[in-house]
């Protein structure tokens, strides 16, 4: 049976205030001491205005560590907690460069990031204390839940228990199965018996990439962390010594879930949309008389679609198809049995009879989807994310629709750049979801440049739906 498992209010939340008030002494004293060894050389730079500020700056600094997630705790080494640590340094390098680059231009920025460096370096001995004592305190912060098959259950039990003398994690419950095929029972009790997990960690022998695609798809919704190792053990009679990055095969975080990044990707939306809306301006004209040339309707396609949190959203596209697009669509799904059937599984036709000359060159190239920027701008896409559905297939995502409402859909997605319309409703699916789990600045990056050469080549491009 699975054990239930539930952190102690007082120790969850004494240990949340307990490192807040250890960073604000942290960073307060560190100002004073470099404020003291600078003076030595006569060039601190904290005897001016940067002083007066230091209460504010501690504050902006805690501020960023609280969007970092930094004090969910949600690290098994001290490496992953450093990195977070680096990356909010850096934030707060940025902001306090540029704000005192307008208050006072002489200010001595060499010294500025000096003293990061400085902070960084105590955080890090800091950190180092605080885990070991906590440790031996026996006070871990995270639900982490195991299920291993009896092969490997021994073995990972130890090792994940003796992982990291520095760990805040600790396994709270464990459970042994015998089919990863027969994962159902196992959820169901879980969520009947567990009040809050944070991670899952599932060892098996016999994951393979069917099976930890549905184990994933199964178990997200009840875990925000997902570790699967497909065979620990590996026929060794000793404990294998590797780290902790090299067992994991999949993790499955919710990247975009997390408000810092939600900004960052805003701001990186907001610079694309403008850039593609200027650069676009001439295409506009021309296509603007070429579809008024064809058949003298109307140029936009305007569309509801599902937006973030399940919101319609007004989706402008060029128009591609006929003027009676819909009733051709039905008239040819009630008279042809294939295209029907094509359709049921794909949400589109190959050979559309609908698409117009010049909508099928704007299609090709990807051109129709342009006016899109201005929802980008709007706030209504994003530049990447997962495609914008059709109110119509919200009942074919099933349990899946409501991880895709939680982010706003993208002018371009992971499914584009995989095979774009080549690929089946549920495969565009599952790359949308895999897309949210594994969201990263350069992941957009790589998406847009994937984007540019699949409309220049052309590839996949051939048909959609409107």
């Amino acid at each position: 049976m699975l054990k239930k498992i539930e952190l102690n209010f007082f120790e969850k939340y004494f240990l949340v205030f307990l490192f807040l008030i250890n960073d604000f002494l942290i960073i307060n004293f560190s100002i004073l001491f470099f404020n003291k060894v600078t003076l030595f050389f006569d060039k601190s730079i904290f005897k001016s205005i940067f002083f007066n500020f230091s209460l504010l700056e501690t504050f902006l600094l805690i501020l960023i560590f609280y969007f970092e997630k930094i004090y969910n705790f949600d690290f098994w080494n001290i490496w992953e907690e450093l990195y977070k640590f680096s990356s909010s340094l850096l934030i707060f390098g940025i902001i306090l460069s540029n704000f005192w680059l307008i208050i006072d231009k002489n200010y001595n920025f060499y010294q500025l990031w000096l003293y990061l460096l400085f902070l960084f370096i105590i955080f890090v001995i800091n950190r180092m204390v605080l885990r070991y004592v906590l440790r031996k305190l026996n006070l871990n912060i995270k639900n982490v839940v195991l299920i291993s098959d009896e092969v490997n259950f021994d073995n990972i039990s130890n090792y994940l228990e003796n992982l990291n003398f520095l760990s805040f994690n600790k396994i709270k419950g464990y459970e042994i199965i015998d089919d990863v095929n027969n994962m159902d029972t196992i959820k169901k009790e879980m969520i009947k018996k567990y009040n809050n997990i944070e991670e899952l960690i599932i060892v098996s022998s016999k994951l393979n990439k069917s099976t930890i695609n549905d184990i994933v798809f199964q178990f997200e919704d009840i875990a925000p962390t997902i570790k699967l190792i497909p065979d620990f053990y590996q026929g060794h009679n000793f404990l294998l010594n590797f780290s902790w990055n090299k067992v994991i095969t999949l993790v499955s975080h919710k990247n975009l879930m997390n408000p810092t990044k939600k900004i960052i990707k805003r701001i990186m939306d907001i610079t694309g949309a403008l850039i593609g809306v200027t650069l676009s301006i001439p295409m506009y004209t021309i296509v603007y008389f070429l579809i008024k040339k064809e058949d003298a309707g109307k140029v936009f396609f305007v569309q509801d679609r599902i937006g973030l949190n399940g919101k319609a959203i007004k989706v402008i596209k060029f128009r591609t198809m006929v003027k009676d697009a819909d009733e051709v669509l039905e008239k040819m799904l009630l008279e042809n049995e294939e295209a029907r059937k094509e359709y049921q599984k794909n949400k589109k036709l190959k050979n559309d009879p609908r698409i117009t000359k010049i909508g099928n060159f704007l299609r090709k190239t990807s051109l129709d989807e342009f006016p899109q920027f201005i929802n980008v701008l709007k706030g209504d896409m994003s530049i990447v994310g997962p495609r914008p559905y059709l109110f119509r297939e919200k009942d074919d995502m099933g349990e899946n629709y409501k991880k895709i409402i939680a982010v706003k859909p993208g002018l371009t997605g992971i499914w584009q750049v995989s095979g774009r319309n080549n690929l089946d409703f549920e495969q565009r699916l599952k790359l949308d979801l895999l897309y949210i789990r594994n969201w990263r600045v350069w992941l957009d990056i790589i998406i847009i440049l994937k984007t540019i050469k699949t409309v220049l080549i052309k590839k996949g491009a051939n048909y959609d739906t409107e």
